[in-house]
């Protein structure tokens, strides 16, 4: 069903674009009513016959995807929202997909910012996919959102060795020392994985 649906959308297209090509070819011109039609049976073909194509994940997004749902459960996951409203449509998708599947897997995920708006978008994240779709994660114990610091590239030189000379607190003003996600942490060397999401600066560039 589905070739055929393909077979006869071409088939519209086709001939439809031909006899337009050949009024045009004779002066002639093209009613605006047939050219409606001409639209609506193009756009309702595949819908009616549910036309659909396969979509194959491209080798960085399998990457991804294999490197988080390899970890052991429990192992850390750094993400940090490095982008702004304005970049939310287009990145946002992802950082989503990186949270639900390191929840998911059973990783501690660990939340911040190198942008002062990533802030509110890690709270958004929280409100809307761990406390709706992982009510049983408990923060402090499974998630943690740090927050933003000002300083750019300057706060990655600093928490690369010591995450409490940037963090005294979470975003909250929780002491991180009374946190258990955060026993064992020194720094982002004892993370397991760390991802940026973002399209400018500071971001991936800077992580690297």
């Amino acid at each position: 069903m589905n070739n055929l649906g393909l077979i006869i959308s071409f088939l519209i297209i086709g001939v439809g674009l031909l006899w337009f090509l050949i009024r045009a070819w004779q002066g002639k011109e093209v009613e605006r009513r047939v050219i409606f039609v001409f639209i609506g049976l193009a756009v309702s073909v595949p819908i009616l016959f549910s036309i659909t194509f396969a979509e194959k994940a491209s080798p960085i997004v399998e990457a991804v995807y294999d490197k988080i749902d390899n970890l052991p459960a429990g192992s850390r996951v750094l993400i940090s929202y490095d982008y702004g409203p304005s970049m939310a449509p287009e990145v946002e998708p992802m950082s989503n997909a990186f949270l639900r599947h390191s929840l998911a897997k059973g990783h501690k995920v660990y939340l911040m910012g190198l942008w002062a708006t990533g802030q509110s978008l890690a709270a958004t994240a929280v409100d809307s996919i761990i406390k709706r779709e992982f009510p049983e994660k408990v923060y402090g114990a499974d998630y943690v959102n740090l927050g933003y610091k000002a300083g750019n590239q300057g706060v990655l030189n600093v928490i690369i060795t010591d995450i409490r000379k940037m963090y005294l607190t979470d975003v909250g003003g929780i002491d991180l020392d009374s946190l258990p996600i955060m026993d064992g942490v020194k720094s982002l060397r004892n993370m397991n994985l760390l991802m940026s999401v973002g399209g400018g600066f500071p971001g991936i560039k800077e992580w690297i």
